[in-house]
């Protein structure tokens, strides 16, 4: 019953109605009874009393002769009316007629009985008992004629309103709410008003319906434009972020990857440890990617904590097919959130240590060049602690300028990788050589060498260029004349070892070429 109530106005109104009509009703009908029984008892006396006037001549001659007789035929005639249970008729306190001892209560009736003479002089009285069940008969058919006039009421108010309710209002809107129904809102279709109520609340309510439909189709339309432009905008990036070479990806403080493009699997192959590409990963480990590579990683992450700003670094990725080198560039997007890109830079760093090798190198012998030279002394300088032991052996080809003048520059470019051949087989592993420039050549011993070993390397290097270099047909011969100088780091600099060693292979040319001298300081 409750769920029907709730869904039928109509019942619920009517219910409503008989409700309220039914306690007002109610209050009505106790007042009425109140009303109607004091009305009914004012009746019933007023009904006694004309009665009583009617006989009152005769009581009054019977009671003033004291005729018993004549009073027992009006006690009798009383007695029989029925508004009248019992009658008594006293002469003084004698009882002439009627039944003895009736009660004098609140519902009896005494009247006093003059002398038909002197209206002055009460001779007697008469007690009228009235009959009760005739009195409640009375009030009975009153109130219950009051009952069923309310009750007629009742039904006609309830049946009335809810005729009203169902006609005026429930089908109406039952109507509007099926048209409601079948409305379809994206052709901008209107909800027509009933055309009994087009000036009434179910008419506004209608209008207020299409303005709000009205209002309804635009945002629809507006965010229908706005969701295909997203759409089309979302593709449009995804296929950016799908074909683009960068790995593009987005990583928690936690150290997990949540988003990323393919160009970022590539990147780092071999990172995720599930092969089934169709049940991709909610989210990717740092500590899952190459082991080096996972280290660089989560030192960046923490750079990029901390400082809270754009961090870079280069990432060494040992795959398959080999070490890659990946620069990283991460930055802070929220609290704990990070936007990463990744760029192959495995050729660039090539090409960059291939320009610095280049730079560094002497492209005739494959040696180091002078700069280059000066380079490796400042490195073994920073290698090693203040008060270690640098050595350098600067050499000098005798004999070259002829050599090459007589056989042609080719064959003095072909001694000169000969010389450098030769010498790099003298020197172990750590020691180093550069061609200066012309026929000269530069030995790094670093560390502590003793003075035998610099003499006996200085003497292999001159026996090794002795022996007769073939090119071509030619067995040219070249000598080599050696200066040796020595010096603590952080007494002497590189420069100045050069310098002492160049001094001293000068003098040994001068006492006689093909040999090797020590610096004196």
């Amino acid at each position: 019953m409750l769920p029907r109530l709730r869904r039928n106005i109509a019942l619920r109104t009517t219910l409503t109605i008989i409700a309220v009509v039914s306690a007002v009703g109610l209050g009505v009908i106790s007042v009425a009874g109140k009303v109607l029984s004091e009305r009914a008892q004012a009746q019933y006396q007023q009904s006694i009393t004309d009665l009583l006037t009617t006989v009152d001549n005769t009581l009054r001659l019977a009671v003033f002769l004291e005729d018993a007789i004549l009073a027992e035929e009006v006690a009798r005639g009383l007695a029989g009316n029925a508004l009248i249970d019992k009658v008594a008729i006293y002469a003084g306190d004698t009882l002439l007629a009627g039944a003895p001892k009736i009660a004098s209560d609140s519902t009896s009736r005494v009247s006093l009985l003059h002398s038909p003479f002197d209206s002055a002089d009460p001779v007697g009285r008469v007690v009228v008992l009235p009959d009760h069940e005739a009195m409640a008969v009375l009030l009975y058919g009153q109130l219950r004629f009051a009952g069923v006039l309310f009750l007629s009421l009742l039904a006609a108010t309830a049946v009335s309103a809810a005729l009203a309710v169902l006609f005026l209002v429930v089908h109406p809107i039952a109507r509007i709410s099926s048209r409601l129904h079948r409305l379809n809102i994206e052709t901008g279709e209107q909800v027509p008003a009933p055309a009994s109520h087009r000036e009434d609340e179910l008419g506004r309510l209608v209008d207020d319906i299409n303005r709000i439909l009205n209002r309804l189709v635009d945002r629809l339309g507006r965010e229908r434009s706005e969701r295909n432009l997203r759409e089309r905008e979302e593709r449009r990036l995804r296929a950016i972020l799908n074909n683009a070479q960068s790995g593009i990806f987005q990583l928690d403080i936690g150290g997990h990857v949540v988003s990323w493009n393919p160009a970022f699997v590539r990147l780092f192959q071999g990172s995720s440890t599930r092969d089934d590409e169709k049940a991709e990963p909610a989210s990717i480990l740092l500590s899952e990617l190459p082991r080096d590579a996972a280290t660089a990683m989560l030192s960046l992450l923490n750079r990029v904590s901390d400082e809270q700003r754009e961090v870079h670094g280069e990432i060494p990725v040992e795959l398959a097919t080999g070490l890659r080198w990946i620069s990283v560039t991460l930055t802070p997007l929220s609290p704990g959130q990070y936007q990463g890109i990744a760029n192959d830079v495995t050729e660039q760093r090539q090409a960059q240590q291939a320009a610095e090798t280049l730079a560094l190198t002497d492209p005739l012998t494959g040696c180091l060049n002078r700069l280059g030279f000066n380079q490796a002394l400042e490195q073994q300088a920073a290698q090693h602690a203040e008060g270690d032991w640098q050595h350098v052996l600067m050499l000098d080809l005798d004999l070259f300028k002829a050599a090459n003048d007589q056989y042609g520059h080719d064959a003095g470019d072909e001694v000169l990788r000969a010389v450098a051949r030769r010498i790099q087989r003298q020197l172990k592993s750590g020691d180093c050589v550069a061609r200066l420039g012309g026929d000269e050549f530069a030995v790094l011993l670093p560390g502590e060498v003793s003075s035998e070993r610099l003499t006996a390397v200085a003497g292999h290097i001159i026996e090794a260029v002795n022996r007769p270099i073939a090119v071509g047909e030619h067995r040219i011969h070249v000598g080599a004349s050696i200066g040796i100088a020595s010096g603590r780091l952080g007494t002497v600099s590189g420069a100045a070892l050069l310098k002492h060693a160049d001094e001293a292979m000068y003098r040994a040319k001068r006492e006689g070429r093909n040999r090797y001298c020590v610096a004196e300081n």
